[in-house]
C-alpha cells in the first residue's frame, strides 16, 4: 500500500544540494515527489510511494546530504584566509596589551613629533594624553 510522508531538511544543510539531485533520489527508489514547500528554516518535501522505497530515499536523502555537507567544511578549511607576513607584525604587536602600549608610545611620539615640525594639528585621540 502506497503512503505519503513528509521529509523535512534545514536550509542550512543544504549549501550545494539540488532539486535536481532530490528529483533523481526519489526517482532510483520509485517514490514520487508530490510537493515541496519552502518555510522559514527549513525545506518540507512530500512524497508518496511504497513505506520501505520511501525509507530507503530519505536514508539516501540524508546520506548525500551529510556527504555534500562534509565536502562544504573541507573546502572551507582549505580556503581560510591566512594572516599575509606583511600583516603579521602586526598582529603580533595588538595581541599582547604590553607589545600594544609599548609600540602605540613608540609610533605617537614619532607622529607628535612629525606634527610639531610640519605644524600640524595632531589627531585628539594621540595628543590629549601625550607629553612633549
Amino acid at each position: 500500500m502506497k503512503i505519503y510522508a513528509t521529509a523535512s531538511i534545514p536550509k542550512y544543510l543544504l549549501y550545494t544540494f539540488s532539486l535536481i539531485k532530490l528529483e533523481e533520489i526519489c526517482q532510483e527508489n520509485l517514490v514520487t515527489l508530490k510537493a515541496i514547500r519552502y518555510a522559514e528554516n527549513q525545506i518540507v518535501c512530500k512524497l508518496y510511494g511504497f513505506k520501505e522505497d520511501i525509507k530507503e530515499a530519505l536514508k539516501i536523502l540524508y546520506t548525500q546530504i551529510n556527504e555534500d555537507c562534509k565536502e562544504k567544511a573541507t573546502h572551507l578549511k582549505r580556503s581560510q584566509k591566512r594572516i599575509p607576513d606583511e600583516l603579521q607584525e602586526y598582529v603580533e604587536a595588538l595581541n599582547d596589551d604590553e607589545n600594544y602600549r609599548r609600540n602605540f608610545e613608540e609610533f605617537a611620539d614619532k607622529y607628535m613629533k612629525h606634527c610639531v615640525l610640519n605644524d600640524i594639528n595632531p589627531h585628539p585621540e594621540v595628543s590629549e594624553d601625550f607629553v612633549l
